[in-house]
């Protein structure tokens, strides 16, 4: 453009100022170009690239159809619920008694207790499960059938 400027200003380069406005003219299309090919990498990309969420509609639409069809279902839910807060309760009463007798009192095996709390801690219930079996049928606590 500076130069098509230039070459107008003297004067007397026709031939210099039509070559410059086709050189203008094509790097122009080729920008076109490429534009238009980029528009269409966008949308392909667009297309393989983005993970769209959608949150449903009926969000609850399942439980909905559960309590519905099921006749007890509302029952059920309120005995599980007794239960949960039976076993919490529970939990929490003989949790706290055993905590403050590990914190306040001295006696013979004390940090071995606390140990074998914590080693049953560390692993999931079901691989606990099948030795603490073998250990009740040993003490007579379980009649093996």
């Amino acid at each position: 453009m500076e130069k098509l400027e230039m070459a107008q200003k003297i004067g007397g380069m026709d031939d210099l100022i039509k070559q410059i406005k086709e050189t203008i003219n094509e790097k122009n299309e080729e920008i076109e170009k490429v534009e238009k090919r980029i528009e269409e990498v966008e949308k392909d990309f667009d297309k393989l690239g983005t993970v769209h969420f959608t949150v449903p509609k009926k969000l609850f639409d399942n439980y909905v159809t559960f309590f519905r069809v099921t006749s007890d279902a509302i029952p059920a839910l309120i005995r599980s619920i007794e239960v949960a807060v039976l076993t919490v309760l529970i939990s929490l009463t003989i949790g706290g008694m055993a905590g403050y007798a590990f914190a306040r009192y001295y006696f013979k095996g004390k940090n071995w207790l606390k140990l074998s709390v914590l080693f049953v801690r560390m692993f999931p219930g079901i691989s606990i499960a099948m030795p603490m079996v073998i250990i009740l049928i040993n003490m007579g606590f379980m009649i093996n059938q």
